[in-house]
């Protein structure tokens, strides 16, 4: 019988699910618009575009989301909205200098990009600018997701869809704009849910941004940042090094068959993410919530099984029926696409941060430990003192089953601890 708890469960993913559904299968839905109306040179440098937009949200959000979410467990509505802003604030302005340095060797970003002809002269230009305002429209989805707002989720990511697959038809089909057209349709669209997130976020949250919370932010989340990038550097990096050995030709075949592959990642992978990370920051890694989350891996392990069978056996009758026979030479990569997705997607279930969850250190089964602090010299002395207490423990154990003091009981001991317990210094 499936626990009450993992029914909820489900229905949450399937909230958010559907909102990183909507984010993500744009791309998906105008395979037929690529295949037909661009030459398969501008559908692999639509591959390597999605690729940049991937890597620099990633390496500018991951880190920060996951800082944000931690302090905001605890945190009152005016500390909050302290929190919240500046992180915002900070992001934007740190994107912004980013994009600057990029923007001065915009040459060499065309030349990876394949854009680095007179037709294609200004659109790195316009890239840059739609990744820039995609950066407010993903900062408020995560918000969104983290208060439990799935209304607004929705909604918000329902209007991006629509809005970009009726640009984009309208700019590449009727006005035959080509590759121009789906990177104006884009830039509109993102420009238009910054517009909006900038609007929403001010309203709900404005307050003074304050460097000091912005810092403190960034010394959390910037060890998190070459985690969160461990997974699109590993599936993305692909189309990086293919441009450097094959044509684009060759890259818009790999890619139109990638996607189908990423299929499971959309409907599986990133959803599980997006409901199962909220929850631990929140909740953490209490007794009762240990069933859950095993039984959540046990249904997830299932259901990728399931979705990478059905993958390998349709693929092909799907691939010829969207597309053209030169597509089909690459779709024996798809099932192996999906396998890596389904992999990467049980990093949450075992990463250590969990189990750092309100803490600064903690035993790694057969294996030693992990200390954290603010800077190197805290840390250190942190795995010091678990060092001392571990043989503690250990010489306790020699005369029998230690008693282990209950949360409450602990509770009371920092009390006092605080109002004067033990021996203290004269004022």
């Amino acid at each position: 019988m499936v626990r009450r708890q993992i029914l909820e469960f489900g229905k949450t993913t399937a909230v958010y699910g559907l909102g990183n559904i909507l984010n993500k299968i744009t791309a998906f839905l105008l395979i037929p618009v690529y295949v037909k109306y661009l030459s398969l040179a501008e559908v692999g440098s639509i591959a390597l575009i999605e690729l940049l937009e991937s890597f620099l949200i990633l390496f500018l959000l991951s880190g920060l989301i996951q800082s944000i979410w931690k302090r905001l467990k605890n945190a009152q509505r005016i500390e909050k909205n302290k929190i919240v802003f500046s992180g915002w604030v900070g992001l934007l302005c740190l994107a912004f200098f980013l994009f600057l340095v990029l923007f001065k060797y915009k040459h060499y970003l065309a030349l990876f990009l394949g854009l680095n002809t007179p037709e294609f002269a200004n659109l790195v230009t316009w890239i840059l600018l739609g990744i820039f305002c995609q950066l407010g429209g993903q900062f408020l989805l995560f918000q969104l997701q983290f208060e439990n707002r799935p209304v607004y989720y929705i909604t918000f990511s329902i209007s991006q869809l629509i809005l970009t697959l009726v640009l984009t038809i309208y700019l590449t089909v009727f006005q035959k704009m080509g590759l121009h057209g789906i990177i104006y349709a884009k830039v509109f669209v993102t420009l238009s849910a910054f517009i909006y997130s900038s609007l929403y976020l001010i309203k709900s949250y404005f307050c003074l941004p304050s460097i000091k919370v912005f810092r403190q932010l960034i010394i959390f989340g910037f060890p998190l940042i070459f985690l969160g990038l461990a997974t699109p550097i590993l599936t993305l990096s692909d189309r990086f090094f293919l441009n450097m050995f094959v044509p684009l030709s060759m890259i818009g075949i790999y890619s139109i068959n990638y996607k189908f592959g990423m299929l499971i990642n959309m409907f599986l992978v990133v959803p599980l993410q997006r409901s199962l990370l909220p929850m631990i920051y929140k909740q953490g890694l209490q007794d009762e919530l240990q069933p859950i989350y095993k039984d959540t891996l046990f249904y997830y392990s299932v259901i990728g099984c399931f979705i990478i069978l059905g993958i390998t056996f349709f693929i092909r009758p799907v691939i010829a029926w969207i597309s053209s026979a030169e597509y089909l030479e690459a779709t024996y990569i798809v099932p192996l696409v999906a396998a890596a997705y389904l992999i990467s997607g049980f990093r949450p279930f075992f990463t250590p941060l969990v189990a750092l969850k309100d803490r600064t250190a903690c035993l790694l089964g057969t294996h030693g430990m992990i200390a954290c602090g603010g800077d190197l010299k805290q840390a250190m002395w942190r795995a010091g003192e678990l060092e001392a207490l571990c043989q503690q423990y250990h010489l306790a154990c020699q005369l029998g089953k230690p008693h282990v003091l209950t949360s409450q009981q602990i509770k009371e001991v920092r009390e006092r601890m605080e109002t004067g317990y033990g021996v203290w210094p004269k004022k």
